[in-house]
């Protein structure tokens, strides 16, 4: 009786996660949806600009979607842990490992979403980070999308259904990152990360760690390669007009440089990420769940059920270029 009470404890707790998750997504897109309407009626023009459109989705996100997420997910209660540090050499390694996560699963995504749209699909995040200031590219992906998005998916998930298993709320954790992203061009690599970051968060419960690194990735990704991509762009459209001048030699040379240094980052992520698998801990936790009953008890439950359905059908209508 006992262990059927802690498998339907832990049903109900990753339900009630799912519901939450579910909420906070159709509350966002709702808010998009409606706010874009009034937009286009105030100022015709204004919708299509992509730092408004930006605004309205990280806006309608941060101040109504996620509030409203956490005063549902606050009926399931933390696990209190004990905090432990990280050295800097250590928070290396792992991001290297998640330079590779990132390369390998931005390839996977990509060829699938080409693959699942016929080459017609568009990545969302690729025409958000061009088509916006420098400065807002900086303040939304890079400083405050990190910060949430760990309080949110490390923190408020793993802190509360940890005590179920070390492993499920790591998967889980990630698998949620992943998902809400509603796009496939990040859906691998957003989950690799997530593993990753879920990892560190169990290891240490401080989100310092795991939000400086996030941070370091996003702007690896949406700030130092879009830039090393277009002076490579401007270097390769010189040499076709004839123009092999100094500075456009020097311009080439360091996309090139940066191009190498990053390979030789992903190789030796690669086999980080093979060594460290090999090292990883993971301790039994006060209600851990029976051998067999754990994805059933994540997994197969309404809230979870809605959440991974909604967000699917998100990811379908991003590939047909709808969202």
């Amino acid at each position: 009786m006992g262990e059927r009470n802690a498998v339907e404890s832990a049903r109900r707790s990753y339900s009630r996660i799912g519901a939450s998750f579910s909420v906070m997504i159709v509350v966002w897109m709702a808010l998009v949806f409606v706010l874009g309407i009034g937009i286009s009626m105030l100022h015709r023009e204004a919708a299509h600009w992509m730092w408004v459109s930006l605004l309205v989705s990280d806006c309608s996100f941060y101040l109504v979607a996620v509030p409203l997420a956490y005063l549902m997910l606050r009926s399931v209660p933390e696990e209190p842990t004990r905090k432990f540090g990280m050295t800097f050499g250590e928070l290396f390694e792992w991001f290297l490992v998640s330079l590779a996560i990132v390369f390998v699963g931005g390839l996977l995504g990509n060829a699938l979403a080409a693959l699942f749209s016929g080459g017609m699909a568009q990545n969302r995040l690729d025409n958000i980070v061009g088509g916006i200031p420098a400065w807002l590219n900086i303040l939304a992906v890079v400083v405050v999308g990190p910060i949430v998005e760990e309080w949110l998916c490390r923190k408020q998930i793993i802190a509360r259904v940890r005590r179920y298993g070390e492993r499920l709320a790591i998967v889980v954790s990630a698998l949620v990152f992943a998902l809400f992203h509603l796009n496939l061009y990040q859906f691998f690599y957003a989950f690799g990360l997530g593993l990753v970051l879920g990892y560190i968060y169990m290891r240490t419960s401080q989100l310092k760690y795991t939000i400086g690194l996030h941070m370091a990735i996003n702007f690896l990704g949406s700030v130092v390669g879009p830039f090393f991509s277009d002076w490579s762009d401007a270097h390769s459209a010189a040499l076709d007009a004839g123009d092999v001048s100094g500075p456009e030699l020097v311009v080439g040379v360091a996309a090139m440089l940066y191009i190498l240094l990053y390979l030789v980052a992903v190789v030796a992520g690669v086999v980080l990420l093979i060594v460290k698998c090999r090292r990883l801990e993971f301790y039994v936790t006060p209600a851990q769940l029976p051998k067999g009953t754990a994805c059933s008890c994540a997994f197969v439950n309404a809230g979870m059920g809605v959440f991974i359905t909604l967000t699917v059908f998100g990811m379908v209508l991003a590939l047909m270029n709808v969202m």
